[in-house]
Parts: C-alpha cells; sequence; structure tokens
C-alpha cells in the first residue's frame, strides 16, 4: 500500500457542517486567565460552561504560552519578549489538558521562502519581508510527567512500561510550531500556532497495523490591533486553577491528589460509594445540561438492558448463523448499561427479569445472563448489589463463590468503603459456614487489597490519576483492621487445612507487616510450624518474592542448601528463588550442591531445573525477560552439575520457552511434579510475554499427602475391610507379631490441595483432609448400600440450562487528546459459553441407557479500538479490531449399554429439524472497522453490531473466497468457507503463515488469537478474515448415526481352558431380594455389579473368535481381547463400515507371543503373529554369565491386504552378546573381585576383634563400605557381561504395493538424510525382496555401527551418536526380568525399591547400610507395617544354608535347602501353603495359594 495513504494526515475528511446554534453559544462562553512568569495560574469560566467545552478551551490556552526556564516572557503583544536571550534548546514542566509533562524547545531559524511551505500556504511571505523568520518547536514527552490526567483500568496484564510511552504498544507525540517574524528570537512577533498530536497503539499487542489517531489545530493572526478592543465578561464565574482534563462525573473534586484526611477526598470516596449519587445526579443535571446521561432515566436504561437481555436469550436459541450475533459483545454492551445503574436500579431490573412473561426456561437464562454480567461489570454499586443478594441466599454456594475469586478482577473503584463492605460478607454466616466458600472468599479479599493497596501497578490498574488514590499500605483499616483480622485467625486456627488457608490469605495479602509472621514458618520457628506449613508459606509469597527479594532470597538459599530440611520444603524454596533473580554464585551452589547430595529426589530436582533452562535457546529470549538471565547463568553452571541417569523422572522441575520474532510474542511455561515419597504434587504455570506486556493466563498446583492411608480408611469405611485385621493373616505370622509386639506403623493423616491462579488475579483454591472425607465415605456407602435410592436421584429427566460470561482483560483507557476531547481506548476478551437442553437416564438393569440432547454455544471475543465521543452528535466514532471465535454445536447423543456392547446414537437436535440455513459449526473472524453509532446508553448496541458499523478493507487486494465440501461419502453436506482480503491466499501464504509460528502447529494453538491474514510481504495483518464449517441439515441424507463397540475379554491359566470374563449387572428380581440380605455382601458394589469367568460359548463370535487366537498362539497361560466396531449412517441412503479386531498375548515357558487381526472386509485385512524367546539367564552369577551364550530371538509376521495372505512381511531377529564380551577383561571385573577379597578379609578379622572395643566398631564401618564397593562394581561388572551389543534384524517381504514402496522410500531418503555424516560405505545389494540390519554398540564410546542392505545397496555406518536420553536404554541387558530393567534404565532407578542382604551387611530400602550377621533364629526381614500387615518376609542360616519364609496374607510359602544341596549344586524345596513346587533350571510357574486369592510367579 503506498505510504502515502497510509498517513491519517492525507485522508479525507467528510465535510464540514454548520455547529448548531445552541453549541455555538457554549463555544463562545468567553474565558480569563491570568499568566506570570509563562504559567497559567487561574481560569475563570462560566458556571454554565459544560466539561466538554472547558477542555476544549482548556487545551486552546495550552498552546498560546511559551515558558522558559526563567519564566521571563511576555505574549500580552503576540510576541516573545524576555528580559534575557533565548536559549537554542530549553526544557521545562508545563502543564496542559493530559497532565504536567517536560516539553522540549528549540529555536531555528527559517529561510524567508519557507514561510509559505512551512505554513501550508497559510501565512505569505509579506507579511515578514525585512525580518527573520524563526519557528520555535515544543515537544512533548508523557513518559516523563509529574502529574497524569489519564483515566486507566488494565486487567491483568503487567506492562513492562506501566506509564507514557511503551515501544510497540503505545506510542504518543505532541508537536507545536510556533512561527514568526522578527530581528531576533527575542522580539519575534507570533504568525501561526500549528498543532499536531498523534497516538498509534498496538491494539491487538502482537506485530500488526497500528491503530492511529491524530489531532490538527491552527491558530493564526487574522489582525493586529493598536490597542486592546472590550472583551465580554464571564458570566456566573467560577475560578479553575489548572489547565487539567476535566470529567463530567466529578466536576470539581478531582484536580489534585488530596491526602485522605482532607475533606475532598472523603467527597470522593463518599461519591464513589454511592452514597451521594441521587444528589450527584441532581447537580449533573443542573450544569451539565448537554451532557448525554442526565437526560437518560434509569427506566429508560432498564428497558434498554431487558431489550438487549431479551435478544442474547433469543440468540442463544437459534442454530442459524449464530457467529452473526456478536453474543460475547452484545454481553459487553449491557455490562455499559448496567455500570451507570445505582444498587435499586439493578434490584428493580432483576425483579422485572424474574417476573418478566417469558417462558421458564428463557427466563432463567435471562436471569443467569444478568446476573453473570453483573459480576463482570465490577461498579461499586454492582458489587452492593451482588452483596446483597449473596447474603439474602438468592445465589447457590457455586455463584456466590464464583463472584467472590472474581473480585479482584473485576473490581473498578476500589474505595475504603467498598473493602469494607466486602470485609462484612466474607465475614457472614452466609459465607463462612461452607468451608470452601470461606476459604477462598479469603483468598479473592487478601488478592484485593493486595492489587488495590499494595501493588506498584495499582496506578494503571485503577484510575487513580483521576479519582485519587483509593488505598495504600498505610491506610488505617489495612493495617488495623483487615490484616490483624486474619493474622488472630491464623493464630487461633487449629487443623492444618485452616493454617494452611490463612497462610496463603497472608501471602497473598503481601503486606510488608505480614512477612516476619510467614518468615517464622518458613523458617521453623512458628509453635504449630510443620513442613507443610513451610512449603505453603513458602509459595504464598510469590507474587510478591521480587518485592522482598532482599529478605527472602537469603532464606531460601539457606533452606535449598540445608539437606536437614524437609524435601518439599527445599523443592518449594528454589522453585520461588528462581523468581527472584538469584546471582551466578546461587547458581554455582547449585551445580555443587548435586555432586553431595544425599537424597535423590531432590538431586533429580536440582538437575532437572539446569538442565531444561540450560537447553533453552538464548537467543530465542526477549533480554528483557527474568527468564533470560536464569538461562544465561544456567548455561555457565550446567556442565558443572552431576548428572541423573535415566529418561524419565520421579522429580522434576523443567522449563521451556519460545519467541516468535515475527510476531513479537511468546511464552514461558514451567512446570514440577515430585511423584515419589510422602507428599506428591504436581504444578504448572504458562505464561504469555506479547511485545510491552506479560500475563499468566493459567497457573495451577495439585498436592497430596497420606494417600496410604487414604485407600485403607475408604476401604473400611465402605465394607471391603470389616474385622480386626490380624484374623486375616496366616495364623504363624500373627503369632510372631504378638511375640515379638511388633507395632503399626501409623499412616500419615490424608490431605489434598488444588490451587488454581487465572490470569494473575483470580485465585481458587481447596484443600480436602480425613476428617472431611468420612462424612462423604458415608454418604456414598448409604447411596450404595440402597441402590434403588441411588438410582431415583440419578435416573429421568433432568433440565440443562447454563450461561457464563467473562471478560478475561477488562482494559479501559481515556486519555485527552491536543485539543481537549476525550480518547477512549479500550481491549475486552469477553466470553460466553452456553449450554441448554436436558439428560434423560434410563437405569434399565438390561439395557441402561444416557440421552443428552444440549445446544452447546460459545462466542469468544477479542476487541479492542480507539474513538472519541462527539459531544455535538452524541456519538462514538471509533475505529477496531474484533476478533471472533463462534462455537455452535447442537446435539443428540444417546449411549445404551447392552450386555457386552455399547451403543451411541448421533441424531439431529429438536433446534436443527427447524433450521431453514446453514448451521456454522465454529467460525473465527477477524474485523477490522469503524464506526460511528449513539453511544452505548442510548441504543444498547456494540460497536460491531451497529448498523453504521463499516468493514475496513484495503481496496489494493482482492477479498477472496474459498470453499471445500467434504463428508460426502457419509452422507453429511459439511463445508469449510475462507475468506480473506489478501492475494496469499495459496500455497505459499499458507507456509508463511506457518512461518510466524517456527512451523510448530502447538505455537498455532498457544496464540490462536493472533491467527491472521498475511500480506504479500509475509507479515501478519489483521485485515478481513472469515473461516467457518456449516452444516447443511436440508442437503445432507444422512439423519442419524449409529456407533456400535462390542468387545470381549478372555483369559487363559496354565493348565485350564479359556475362559471369557464378562461384567455382570444384577438382575431386578434378583436386587430386590439381595436388598434384605445387604448385611452378607463383602463389599456394597456387589449389589449393582459383579465379575464372572464363564466358559466361552460355541454359538458366540467373540468367544470364537478369542478361541481362534489363542490357539493359534499354543500359549500356556495369557489374555485374549476383541473389539468390534460398526459406524451405520442412516437416512434416505443408508452406508455402513465395520471393524473387528481381536488380539492375545501370552507366554509359553521362556517365550512371550501375540498375534493381531484387524477385519475390513470391504477394505484392508492386517495380521499380526509374532514371538519373542527371553531365556531366563543368571544375572547375578558373573561365572556362569561369560560361559551363557545369550542370544534373544525375534520374530513377527505381518500380512496384510484384500486377505491377510496377499501381501507380507517377516521381520526375524536376534540379540546377543559378542565373542569379545566373553573374554574381555574390564576395569569392573577386576574392581569386583578385589572388593570381593576385601570383604572376605574384614570379614575373617571381625571375628578375632573384641566387640566392645572401638576397633570393632572401625572395621563394622570399613566392611559396610567394602560390601557397598562391591555391591556396585558387581553390578557394574554383571551389566557388562549381559550387555546385549549385537543386533541383527532380517526382513523379508513378498512384492509390495505402490503405496507401500512410496513410503519405504521416503523411510529411505530420511534415514540416509539423518545419517549421511557416519557414511563410509557403500555397496551394491542383493537384488531379492529382503532387508538386513546389522547393530554393534559400542557402550564405551556410547556409539552404534550399522550395516544396512537392501534391494539396491549396503551401505556402513560407522559411530553413529546414540542420543543422550538412549545411551542408559541401549544396548538392552539380558535379564530375568527385561521389562523391568528395561523400565528402570527408562526412570533412571529401580522399578521397585529392594533391600539386600549379605556379607553380613544389610541395605535397607532406603539406602541405608549396616551390619548385621543372620543365626539359626528367623529373623523378620522385611514386613508391612501398617495396620493390615499383609506381608512379611522371615530368614535364617543354619550350617551356612539359607532358609526362607514367606507370608502374603493368608498364604505361606517357604524355601529350605533340599536333601541334596552343595556349594555346586544348590537345589532348594519350594512349597506354597503345604504344596510342593518344583522347578527346572530356566523355568518360570505361576502358583496359586490355598485360596486363591495370591497369586506367585516364581522364577528360577
Amino acid at each position: 500500500m503506498p505510504n502515502r495513504l497510509e498517513n491519517w494526515r492525507l485522508l479525507e475528511t467528510p465535510k464540514t457542517e454548520e455547529v448548531p446554534s445552541e453549541f455555538q453559544t457554549v463555544l463562545e462562553y468567553p474565558v480569563e486567565f491570568t499568566m506570570v512568569n509563562g504559567e497559567i495560574k487561574k481560569m475563570e469560566v462560566s458556571k454554565e460552561e459544560p466539561e466538554w467545552s472547558l477542555n476544549f478551551k482548556k487545551a486552546l490556552v495550552s498552546l498560546v504560552r511559551i515558558q522558559t526556564p526563567s519564566g521571563r516572557i511576555d505574549t500580552s503583544r503576540n510576541s516573545v519578549r524576555g528580559e534575557e536571550g533565548l536559549s537554542t534548546i530549553w526544557k521545562t514542566y508545563e502543564e496542559s489538558v493530559d497532565g504536567k509533562c517536560e516539553n522540549t524547545y528549540q529555536v531555528t531559524e527559517l529561510p524567508e521562502y519557507m514561510l509559505g511551505e512551512m505554513t501550508f500556504g497559510e501565512i505569505r511571505s509579506e507579511r515578514c519581508e525585512g525580518k527573520n523568520v524563526y519557528q520555535i518547536t515544543k515537544s512533548r514527552d508523557i513518559s516523563k510527567c509529574s502529574r497524569r490526567t489519564s483515566f486507566s483500568m488494565k486487567q491483568p496484564a503487567k506492562y513492562e512500561c506501566s506509564n507514557g510511552n511503551c515501544d510497540g504498544l503505545y506510542q504518543r507525540s505532541s508537536m507545536t510550531r510556533y512561527i514568526g517574524c522578527g530581528s531576533n528570537p527575542e522580539n519575534m512577533e507570533i504568525e501561526i500556532i500549528m498543532n499536531e498530536g498523534e497516538i498509534q497503539q498496538n491494539i491487538m499487542a502482537y506485530d500488526t497495523e497500528n491503530l492511529v489517531t491524530g489531532t490538527q489545530q491552527q491558530l493564526k493572526v487574522v489582525e493586529v490591533r493598536s490597542s486592546l478592543g472590550s472583551l465580554p465578561e464571564v458570566s456566573s464565574p467560577r475560578t479553575v486553577e489548572n489547565l487539567y482534563y476535566e470529567y463530567p462525573a466529578f466536576v470539581h473534586e478531582r484536580d489534585e491528589h488530596y491526602p485522605r484526611s482532607h475533606p475532598k477526598f472523603q467527597l470522593q470516596q463518599q461519591q464513589l460509594q454511592g452514597q451521594q449519587q441521587l444528589q450527584g445526579q441532581q447537580q449533573l443535571q443542573g450544569k451539565l445540561q448537554l451532557t448525554l446521561l442526565a437526560k437518560l432515566s434509569p427506566s429508560t436504561l432498564k428497558a434498554k438492558a431487558v431489550e438487549r437481555i431479551s435478544e442474547v436469550v433469543s440468540d442463544l436459541k437459534e442454530v442459524e448463523e449464530f457467529e452473526k450475533k456478536h453474543v460475547s459483545s452484545q454481553v459487553l454492551s449491557i455490562s455499559k448499561v448496567l455500570s451507570v445503574l445505582s444498587k435499586e436500579g439493578l434490584k428493580s431490573l432483576y425483579e422485572e427479569i424474574k417476573q418478566s412473561n417469558m417462558e421458564e426456561e428463557d427466563k432463567e437464562t435471562a436471569r443467569q445472563i444478568m446476573l453473570e454480567t453483573v459480576g463482570i461489570t465490577g461498579t461499586n454499586e454492582c458489587i452492593m448489589f451482588l452483596k446483597e443478594m449473596i447474603e439474602s441466599e438468592e445465589f447457590s454456594p457455586l455463584r456466590t463463590g464464583s463472584v467472590l475469586v472474581t473480585l479482584p478482577h473485576y473490581i473498578r473503584t476500589p474505595t475504603t468503603e467498598i473493602l469494607n463492605e466486602i470485609f462484612e460478607l466474607i465475614k457472614s454466616p452466609v459465607v463462612s459456614r461452607h468451608e470452601i466458600l470461606k476459604t477462598n472468599a479469603r483468598l479473592a479479599f487478601a488478592t484485593l487489597l493486595n492489587r488495590a493497596c499494595i501493588d506498584p501497578t495499582k496506578e494503571s490498574r485503577f484510575p487513580e490519576y483521576v479519582y485519587g488514590e483509593f488505598c495504600n499500605s498505610e491506610t488505617s483499616e489495612l493495617t488495623t483492621k483487615f490484616i490483624p483480622y486474619f493474622v488472630q485467625e491464623l493464630h487461633s486456627a487449629e487443623s492444618l487445612r485452616e493454617r494452611e488457608s490463612l497462610i496463603l490469605t497472608l501471602g497473598s495479602l503481601g503486606h510488608e507487616s505480614v512477612i516476619p509472621t510467614l518468615v517464622s514458618i518458613i523458617e521453623g520457628r512458628s509453635e504449630k510450624s510443620s513442613p507443610s506449613e513451610q512449603r505453603m508459606a513458602i509459595y504464598a509469597l510469590s507474587s510478591v518474592s521480587k518485592h522482598y527479594r532482599n529478605i527472602l532470597l537469603p532464606i531460601y538459599c539457606a533452606i535449598t542448601n540445608n539437606p536437614s530440611e524437609d524435601r518439599n520444603v527445599r523443592i518449594a524454596a528454589l522453585s520461588m528463588m528462581l523468581y527472584m533473580n538469584p546471582s551466578t554464585a546461587d547458581f554455582q551452589k547449585l551445580a555443587t550442591l548435586t555432586w553431595f547430595e544425599q537424597d535423590n529426589e531432590f538431586h533429580k530436582f536440582v538437575f532437572s531445573t539446569l538442565k531444561t533452562l540450560n537447553e533453552i535457546e538464548i537467543t530465542e529470549l526477549p533480554e528483557a525477560g527474568g527468564l533470560y538471565n536464569l538461562v544465561k547463568k544456567a548455561n555457565l553452571v550446567y556442565p558443572l552439575a552431576k548428572p541423573v541417569p535415566g529418561i524419565i523422572s520421579s522429580t522434576l522441575n523443567g522449563f521451556t520457552a519460545e519467541w516468535l520474532k515475527k510476531l513479537q510474542v511468546g511464552y514461558k511455561a514451567h512446570g514440577a511434579y515430585t511423584l515419589s515419597g510422602e507428599t506428591k504434587s504436581v504444578y504448572g504455570r504458562l505464561e504469555y510475554v506479547m511485545e510491552q506486556l506479560e500475563f499468566a493466563p493459567i497457573e495451577f498446583s495439585v498436592g497430596a499427602k497420606g494417600t496410604e492411608g487414604l485407600v485403607d480408611r475408604i476401604s473400611q469405611e465402605l465394607g471391603f475391610d470389616q474385622g480386626n485385621p490380624l484374623d486375616k493373616i496366616h495364623p504363624e505370622w500373627r503369632q510372631i507379631i504378638k511375640s515379638i509386639d511388633l507395632k503399626s506403623k501409623e499412616s500419615e493423616d490424608f490431605h489434598a490441595g488444588v490451587w488454581v491462579r487465572l490470569f494473575n488475579d483470580v485465585q481458587f483454591a481447596s484443600g480436602v483432609d480425613s476428617s472431611m472425607l468420612e462424612p462423604w465415605i458415608r454418604s456414598i456407602k448409604s447411596s450404595i448400600s440402597r441402590p434403588q435410592e441411588l438410582m431415583n436421584k440419578i435416573c429421568g429427566k433432568t433440565p440443562i440450562n447454563f450461561v457464563k460470561v467473562n471478560n478475561w482483560a477488562p482494559t479501559e483507557v481515556v486519555v485527552s487528546s491536543d485539543m481537549g476531547f476525550p480518547i477512549l481506548m479500550e481491549y475486552n476478551m469477553p466470553a460466553v459459553l452456553s449450554a441448554r437442553g436436558e439428560i434423560n437416564v434410563d437405569c434399565s438393569l438390561t439395557h441402561p441407557k444416557i440421552n443428552l440432547e444440549v445446544s452447546k454455544k460459545a462466542s469468544v471475543n477479542t476487541m479492542g479500538y480507539a474513538g472519541v465521543v462527539c459531544p455535538i452528535t452524541k456519538q462514538v466514532i471509533a475505529a477496531g479490531i474484533n476478533q471472533q471465535f463462534a462455537v455452535n454445536y447442537p446435539s443428540n447423543i444417546e449411549v445404551e449399554l447392552q450386555g457386552e456392547k455399547v451403543k451411541v446414537v448421533y441424531s439431529p437436535n429438536k433446534s436443527v429439524e427447524s433450521a431453514n440455513k446453514n448451521i456454522d459449526l465454529w467460525a473465527y473472524t477477524v474485523t477490522p472497522f469503524a464506526t460511528i453509532k449513539p453511544m452505548v446508553y442510548v441504543d444498547g448496541k456494540s460497536l460491531v453490531t451497529s448498523e453504521n458499523m463499516k468493514v475496513i478493507k484495503t481496496r489494493y487486494e482482492p477479498v477472496q473466497t474459498k470453499e471445500f465440501t467434504f463428508g460426502q461419502t457419509m452422507g453429511l453436506a459439511l463445508k469449510q468457507e475462507i475468506t480473506v482480503n489478501s492475494r496469499t491466499m495459496d500455497l505459499q501464504g499458507m507456509i508463511e503463515q506457518m512461518s510466524l509460528y517456527n512451523y510448530n502447529p502447538m505455537n498455532m494453538a498457544l496464540f490462536s488469537w493472533t491467527n491472521t491474514a498475511v500480506r504479500y510481504d509475509g507479515r501478519p495483518s489483521c485485515r478481513f478474515m472469515e473461516s467457518k464449517m456449516t452444516y447443511d441439515p436440508k442437503s445432507s441424507s444422512t439423519q442419524k448415526v449409529e456407533i456400535e463397540l462390542e468387545y470381549g475379554l478372555a483369559h487363559k491359566s496354565k493348565g485350564e481352558p479359556t475362559k471369557a470374563i464378562s461384567i455382570q449387572w444384577q438382575q431386578q428380581q434378583q436386587q430386590q431380594q439381595q436388598q434384605q440380605q445387604q448385611q452378607q455382601w463383602s463389599h456394597p458394589l456387589q449389589a449393582l455389579i459383579r465379575l464372572q469367568k464363564q466358559s466361552l460359548q460355541s454359538s458366540n463370535q467373540q468367544h470364537q473368535k478369542l478361541q481362534q487366537q489363542v490357539r493359534k498362539l499354543s500359549i500356556e497361560e495369557g489374555h485374549g481381547l476383541y473389539a468390534g466396531l460398526k459406524v451405520v449412517f442412516e437416512g434416505s441412503e443408508r452406508k455402513s463400515y465395520s471393524w473387528e479386531m481381536t488380539a492375545c498375548h501370552g507366554f509359553s515357558e521362556v517365550e512371550q507371543k501375540w498375534n493381531l487381526e484387524l477385519e475390513d472386509k470391504e477394505r484392508m485385512n492386517i495380521c499380526v503373529e509374532g514371538a519373542m524367546e527371553l531365556p531366563l539367564v543368571p544375572v547375578r552369577d558373573s561365572k556362569s554369565l561369560k560361559s551363557e551364550n545369550m542370544r534373544f530371538n525375534y520374530k513377527n509376521t505381518i500380512g496384510f491386504g484384500k486377505t491377510c495372505q496377499e501381501h507380507k512381511i517377516e521381520v526375524t531377529g536376534t540379540s546377543s552378546r559378542s565373542e569379545s564380551k566373553k573374554v574381555q577383561r574390564t576395569e569392573s571385573t577386576e574392581k569386583c573381585e578385589e572388593a570381593t577379597r576385601d570383604v572376605e578379609r574384614l570379614r575373617e578379622e571381625l571375628k578375632s576383634v573384641n566387640e566392645e572395643t572401638t576397633e570393632y566398631r572401625r572395621m563394622e564401618e570399613e566392611l559396610v563400605k567394602a560390601v557397598e564397593e562391591k555391591k556396585e562394581w558387581c553390578r557394574r561388572q554383571v551389566r557388562e557381561l549381559s550387555t546385549l551389543d549385537e543386533v541383527k534384524f532380517r526382513v523379508e517381504y513378498t512384492p509390495m504395493p505402490n503405496y507401500v514402496r512410496n513410503y519405504i522410500r521416503l523411510l529411505d531418503t530420511a534415514v540416509k538424510g539423518a545419517l549421511v555424516p557416519f557414511m563410509t560405505e557403500v555397496e551394491s545389494g542383493r537384488g531379492r525382496n529382503e532387508a538386513e540390519v546389522e547393530l554393534k554398540f559400542k557402550p564405551h564410546m556410547n556409539t552404534v555401527d550399522m550395516t544396512l542392505t537392501t534391494e539396491e545397496e549396503t551401505i556402513e555406518y560407522r559411530n553413529i551418536r546414540l542420543p543422550e536420553q538412549l545411551r542408559e536404554v541401549i544396548p538392552l541387558t539380558a535379564s530375568d526380568r527385561s521389562g523391568e530393567e528395561l523400565l528402570a534404565a527408562i526412570i533412571g532407578e529401580p522399578v521397585y525399591e529392594k533391600c539386600t542382604i549379605g556379607d553380613e551387611v544389610v541395605e535397607t530400602y532406603d539406602h541405608q547400610s549396616y551390619r548385621h550377621e543372620l543365626d539359626d533364629c528367623w529373623t523378620v526381614l522385611s514386613a508391612d507395617c501398617g495396620k493390615q500387615h499383609r506381608h512379611s518376609v522371615l530368614g535364617k542360616v543354619e550350617h551356612g544354608k539359607k532358609h526362607l519364609m514367606v507370608f502374603v496374607q493368608n498364604s505361606k510359602v517357604t524355601m529350605e535347602p533340599s536333601s541334596s544341596y552343595t556349594e555346586s549344586r544348590k537345589e532348594f524345596e519350594i512349597e506354597v501353603d503345604g504344596q510342593m513346587v518344583s522347578l527346572k533350571p530356566t523355568e518360570k510357574r505361576e502358583v496359586e495359594s490355598r485360596n486363591g486369592k495370591v497369586h506367585y510367579r516364581i522364577y528360577r
């Protein structure tokens, strides 16, 4: 687009008209002002002067002044005269309508011929003939102001530049040029004053077109007189003491920031509170006859609100062209109307809606819309209305909670009076009697106090420049009332849940007076302090941690580096430390800590922190962000940290970020979890960075502890565990417990919590503990015990009528232009979610059914605009951008259970049947617009629904539309329509758009609101764009879709026939009989369902398919699964599709087998059959390992086509140990042998040392260390000897169809491209339908050599680097539990913790070692120390032979040396509940206990 037309100065404006006489009279009201030393000291204006006219004249007065540093100038004769000479450049602070800001003056001399050019022909050169021409330029810097007059409410982002110019987001310039003639600058006579003001605003906050507002003014000399003529007098004068912009609501009461004790400040507060609203309205009507609101009565506004609410109700019912309704924009307009109603007016409106003649369903929808809209309006009158509704219990606890938690987000003017009202509300019984409601009410109030009184950004968050300061950290109500109340509540709280809630409340408040209280908890000095409370206190201060960095950072550093602190407290301290810009020295301490840290989980947390920060590309981050500094420091210290093995960790702290340079937006994400230990937690935070602002749309944390005890508690309460637990265990184990007085370990009390923060200031927290669970469990038990009552509650029809309204970014800014007219700038993200219909539950025990007929709608808008209200026409003149995402999904879904079938039926909703037009299922539109319309208080309409709204389109690029139809094969008339005002609607345009997001679909989803058109140069553009998917019910032949899912399960046990597993619902008549025998059930769930094994039926197709697959595998034990899917499209044309799958997996001795059959008879069948031989190897015996021929064999056959015989691929492979491994003598072998000799020596020496001596204890410690070394080196030796470092695969196949060959070529190209650097030799292939892959691993180098042979060629690759994540996993090692070994390599630690006893040393589950020698008495080696005492392991040594006894519930296993036991041939006798179990070498058996409740898997 040519630059000429991009300049607003050259745009054509409508033809000017005569000002109506009534306004001309106002404009002619005279003003008198006094100028002393270049400063305006006093202005006299008429009391009848409306504020719009006064502001206009104040702006004019600002133009006719030139203020020098000395202040000695004289403009009384239209000339610049000073006693001293003028400097070329000087700066002064001057008052104007926008505040008191810095102005820079510069004096330049112009050639005479430029006079006409510089004044656009307004001044002819003859007027300055024989004189010098001078220009004084005055530039105003709004970033440097000591006083501002802007009205500002910004939610919820944090701005990098809260005031003044903001690069890329907001730029304002103001320049005034004084041009005149004279012999020198001091005596130049001004001929013309030219002013130009401009505001450039990036409404959408990413790199796209700006919205520009500009003003131009000229004052030129018309006549020069020798004497001053008479001037009209100011009638009914009043004095104005400055040039600041005045607002209509409080004409004289906000000129300065008054102290809180000043009467004018109190008056402001009263007016804001609404106590003088009526008086204020009367005053407004008397003085501002031309003010629009003075002409609108409350009844008129209420009528307009009812009209618009009714329209929204109607729009939410319709299904046609929903995106054109602009529901969310309409709701925002309703909010504007409600914002000027009083509390009584809102009450009257509410009653009017309740008593309207709408249908009941519509009336409920209207009621919800009104209440939801009042909630987002945020005026003090709206808050008082909501308070009264809550106190009168008109709201449910859920709606009350929703109102309270969003108060910090929506409140507009947090005066001390309204804060007191809210404080009384959160203490009221209606709130405090609900535990969760009370918790969140406190939290919301604390957040509100922080935002209104303490947060440094409060002056831009709330309109303090207009109304004065609402509250500060020294406000008496805050320091003497609110904070002491919460502190006292904390001191008197007894339960952990209550204390944690109050700690979070105090932390969110963030006042300096609460810091000592929370610090004492953090440091564990508080009387009731516990690790859980320490952790909560640390996290509670997260939002203010930067503000109190000097206090908190040293404390957090000390906790992080203190190994005696609780792990979760240390994790919390480190997490918060990272947000406080720790020094490089702090990072170095963290890296060093990893080498000495004894807590493995904390080591993982620290290392993952450094690792993920180090992996972020620092070049992709904005330098101003805090994450940039963290990444920079992590880059320095990461190489110093001790690595953690494994790919997936049980504890993680991770960071990720990406910056999209072309869009100038990015994100930062932080996630952490701890899944081991008593306390388990998950944390996540997403933060957007958009040019000059940042905000976090979501942050959450979920934690729980004591879950083990919870399971027992629930089981006991529900009747799963009844009676004395000791009666359920083996009598011998019971006797041992009594004889050794084994105490049960008290499990930690259950406690769980969740915390969520949305858009920085909407917080929700909830906690639950054992005491709260008991009544819930009893209620569940009672319901299950009386299934008929439960069904009566659940079954039948239930109406659904739900509406939710939000505005996640309510931002309003009013600034005065250079002409004195207000420029309105708004940015909003309104969203309306609606669901309406019914759910019908049919509780038939033979065929239970659920029918859900609901119309679901969502309208989500992102709209920003800038405009001005014309005081003469009372119209809004605005331009902006409106983005809308609309979803319209009317559906009727029926789900039915038919035995082992699930049937789902989709059919048209009733509302669809009457539709005459296409139904837009979803739509996304970007609409740049301009409009001139009445103010919203007049018509109640939004800018984008006005009849006068015009879509802005560029004439230099076409509006293109593309349509894509699909769904015809299913009988559905679906269409995707895309309309764009751009010529780049082609493949290149799509590529350019993807490049904006670094070709990452996840980025497109994260920044969905930036998905706009692309300009011809590839840059993003907010041009008109519309994309929508529509459904035409009239043209669709399919009127119903039936999906039928059939399933079946089978189980094969060794020595038994295959049996089917089914879920049986109790029949109605059986249930009625059993209701009289409820006490006989083992647990209440048996009243409804039970699992049953039954023989396979020859008449059942599922059973026969399962039987066939099990037989084909020839397995001893295993499982089978059958699944069938049938989809039928019913309508004028019936179409049917069906798929069947049968899969089986099992074992036969040391061989695993599997098969899979996918059947689609009309298209393609796929069959898979395979086996893997996993021989058991003596992994703990290095001598046997050396002689063992370890080889894992693998075979898999894939058949596909019309039949499974049409095309076949057969893969066979082996994994084995190379010959060099058998004879290789490594460091671990030598160290293992050396450590073994040391252990034997120490054991012998200990026999001759007195047990009471210090020497004995020293040697014991030495033995323990020696045994630990032996274990580690011998473990490494065993791993090296069992490493399968040679892998061979052979692939044979029949001729493949073309589409398969194409995929193979792509794969071949990808492999070659990735491995080109490692390619060493290429030879010709074998020319047969086969391929071979040979891999030789080099573990010591973390590389692999590969030889790949195909039909065409043989390629050798050398020293392919293994990815870091795979080095612990491959090559595989032979093991008796290879799956467990593989999983252990992935997670970097044993799957199951182990306790080992050997060499007279015990290593416990928590890796603590001590000396202990087993004797001939039974010793409890391991036991369940819970109340159930479910299992135990006992051992003893007799005559050097080991004996083992295991108890599991009521079952007993013994293992004793057999009579033929020798050192060279160690044979044992194994008994399970008295039954002898014999095992051959390398055999594996599964054995059941006598009562069938315990299953043992025994390996040899």
